[in-house]
């Protein structure tokens, strides 16, 4: 493959400020997941609260921390590359993307399983691990078809 032509450089001030915003919400919603998290009793509350908030904080501290250190967007990231180039790089990144997802899954379903252990809404907590289990296993699976695809 070729050298990508668009580096990641210093940010502008403007993008300072963004991340920072973007990093206050980050924060701001991983809390409430936490909370949310320890508080709830049901199994939609759970799967809110640890999927919606706690992912979509973590999903906004990744935008932000991009942000801070100036990587170029991800529609120009792979703009020296020939067409080919391009396709099996953009698989790659979206094989990436399904395994993190996957892997954030499963430690939050680890976190489902220690949370029927220690609180007294158990069959909340079970039901939210297996939903959140089988969404792994099928971003686990699209990772392996994306990566088959790739190579």
């Amino acid at each position: 493959m070729t050298a990508p032509v668009s580096l990641p450089r210093s940010p502008s001030a403007l993008k300072k400020v963004a991340a920072s915003a973007l990093s206050f919400v980050g924060i701001g919603s991983l809390m409430f997941g936490l909370v949310g998290l320890l508080r709830s009793e049901t199994t939609y509350g759970l799967l809110v609260a640890g999927v919606l908030m706690v992912g979509g904080g973590l999903a906004l501290l990744r935008g932000a921390w991009r942000l801070y250190r100036g990587e170029p967007p991800l529609w120009r990231r792979f703009d020296g590359y020939s067409d080919e180039e391009a396709r099996a790089a953009a698989r790659e990144v979206a094989r990436g993307q399904w395994l993190t997802a996957a892997k954030f899954l499963l430690g939050l379903m680890v976190v489902y399983l220690l949370l029927a252990l220690l609180l007294e809404g158990a069959e909340a907590a079970l039901g939210a691990a297996s939903l959140v289990a089988l969404a792994a296993a099928g971003l686990g699976l699209l990772s392996w078809v994306t990566g088959r695809r790739a190579g």
